[in-house]
């Protein structure tokens, strides 16, 4: 057992069974084996922690804390047990190398090549990064439930199955990135590639819950490459702005958000009702690319339909029997596309455009 009290302590550990209590001071633990529990029960402490090897458990206290876990070649998912503080800036630092294998993601769990690593909802963020060319995430059971950790992943192609629960998602990629299931975010979710051709595949819905936005696109905003692809099976909803940017984007139900921006090349199709509470700016750019609408937009401000080689087409399901909820805007409607055009709207039907927003 060991009781430290001092700063700047660095304690190297290889082998035995270990309990350290540390108080205030800043520590630093390399741990290459055995069993160790540590509690960090100061109140000013920093603790930076860096293992190779070994198991246990660390209560992390009130400090900034670091967890790095080393690359390693073993195949032994040693088990460690890490707990953040509430009132602690806690980070656990995950590099793997998972060529051949999966990662396991569970509830506030993961199982990624040489370790087995348990948390708790005080962690603040997990930065996990693969050097393998793909990243396959599976889960014992159908959901990664991460509670309010937020999640970056450094990463070549990604493919996560299970539905992900976090507080904020931070995806860099180099190719590809699916999500088979849901992504339920309670704060930002910003996802990029840095592939010219990458395909951001969403087999559910999107969402980002608690606050903050969502951000799909590739990496150089300005060139979004000649083959990008976004497609989303399910619903989007963000408190804050929804922005997709790709060559081809397609979204298979709503769109819900302060501010809902799509930039995209090819012909872009309103499926589901978009709501938001300022503005919906659709744009495509491409040859002949049209924007057809067939539900309706509705925006507190401002409604911007831009097609300038296609036709912005409204074009209403059989089932509605109104087209004035078609386009509403609280000030403004600006539809700039080579023509216009109105199809399958019921006799006694009116598309009216107030004094704000004629031409």
């Amino acid at each position: 057992n060991l009781i430290t009290n001092g700063s700047s302590d660095s304690i190297t550990i290889a082998s035995g069974s270990h309990a350290i209590s540390t108080g205030d001071g800043d520590e630093t633990f390399t741990i290459s084996g055995g069993t160790v529990a540590v509690d960090s029960a100061g109140t000013s402490s920093s603790l930076t922690v860096n293992i190779t090897g070994g198991s246990g458990t660390l209560e992390l206290g009130q400090g900034t804390n670091q967890v790095s876990f080393a690359t390693t070649s073993t195949t032994t998912n040693a088990a460690w047990e890490v707990l953040g503080d509430t009132s602690g800036t806690d980070t656990i630092v995950l590099p793997v190398v998972s060529t051949g294998q999966q990662i396991q993601a569970n509830n506030h769990q993961l199982v990624a090549p040489a370790y087995k690593i348990d948390f708790n909802d005080e962690i603040e963020l997990i930065q996990l990064s693969d050097t393998a060319a793909i990243s396959t995430f599976v889960s014992t059971s159908t959901k990664a439930d991460f509670g309010n950790v937020d999640l970056e992943l450094t990463i070549n192609e990604l493919v996560f199955q299970p539905t992900l629960n976090a507080g904020r998602l931070d995806v860099d990629a180099t190719g590809d990135v699916t999500f088979e299931g849901d992504v339920v975010i309670d704060g930002d979710v910003d996802i990029d590639s840095t592939a010219a051709n990458a395909v951001f595949t969403f087999g559910g819905n999107l969402q980002a819950t608690g606050g903050g936005h969502i951000d799909v696109r590739r990496e150089d905003l300005s060139n979004p490459g000649a083959s990008t692809t976004i497609a989303v099976a399910g619903n989007i909803a963000a408190v804050d702005f929804v922005r997709l940017t790709a060559a081809t984007t397609t979204v298979g139900g709503g769109v819900t958000a302060d501010s809902i921006v799509i930039q995209t090349r090819d012909t872009y199709t309103v499926n589901q009702t978009y709501s938001a509470v300022d503005q919906i700016d659709i744009r495509v750019f491409g040859d002949d690319a049209d924007i057809v609408l067939k539900a309706g937009l509705n925006a507190g401000n401002s409604t911007r339909l831009i097609a300038p080689d296609g036709t912005v087409l409204l074009e209403r399901q059989t089932t509605d029997v109104n087209v004035a909820d078609a386009l509403v805007a609280g000030n403004d409607i600006t539809i700039a596309g080579a023509t216009f055009q109105d199809h399958g709207v019921a006799a006694g039907d009116v598309l009216e455009l107030a004094d704000a927003a004629r031409g």
